[in-house]
């Protein structure tokens, strides 16, 4: 199963163009959905230039590789749409995605005490329904830099 990814407001506070602070959890989950369904993840964010290059190493140093940055690069074989092709979609932008407000006052972001077990229960039933696609797409050892990035 392939996850569209967001940055801000889905595993880190909002604090743009900065780095908030790590949700509780995110990476805990992710790697776990990861390491037992062979989910994998596409970065899909709003963030360019350095600050993008900055959330891909971010992810990276908590153990989140990425197939692609804003593009899935299996879909070229069978469409020239520039919407990254996903099976889910984890954004705190999304209707019905389960947020906390924070005490700080800045927006509100996932809660991965319910996403979380909500990522393994669909990556589980995904997983049945497709059961020859565990970590179906080639994953590159090193970590995922789109075109025109720098790994700085």
């Amino acid at each position: 199963m392939i996850v569209g990814l967001d940055f801000d407001g889905t595993v880190v506070e909002h604090a743009y163009p900065a780095i908030g602070l790590e949700l509780p959890g995110a990476f805990d989950w992710l790697r776990k959905a990861e390491a037992e369904y062979g989910v994998e993840y596409i970065l899909y964010t709003m963030r360019d230039g350095h600050e993008l290059s900055a959330a891909v190493r971010y992810c990276g140093d908590r153990g989140i590789c990425f197939l692609g940055v804003n593009t899935n690069p299996t879909q070229m074989h069978w469409t020239m749409s520039p919407k990254a092709y996903c099976h889910l979609y984890i954004d705190d932008a999304a209707m019905g995605v389960p947020l906390l407000e924070p005490v700080s006052g800045r927006r509100a972001y996932v809660d991965w005490v319910v996403a979380g077990p909500m990522l393994m229960e669909m990556a589980e039933e995904w997983l049945i329904e497709h059961p020859d696609r565990k970590g179906h797409a080639v994953k590159s050892a090193a970590r995922y830099v789109s075109p025109g990035l720098t790994s700085e």
